[in-house]
């Protein structure tokens, strides 16, 4: 189960679903990652990895 209050497991999410080709789903999860931590470093190279 992903816990909702954590940065990094948003991340990783958003991860995997970049590799799964879902980019829309990816950023979203990316930018919760960054609105729980806006100094996630796998959050902002994902993004910028997708944009």
């Amino acid at each position: 189960m992903l816990n909702p209050r954590s940065s990094s497991a948003h991340s990783e999410l958003g991860l995997l679903y970049v590799k799964q080709g879902k980019r829309a789903e990816a950023t979203v999860e990316f930018d919760k990652a960054l609105a729980l931590d806006p100094r996630n470093k796998d959050a902002i190279q994902g993004l910028r990895g997708i944009r």
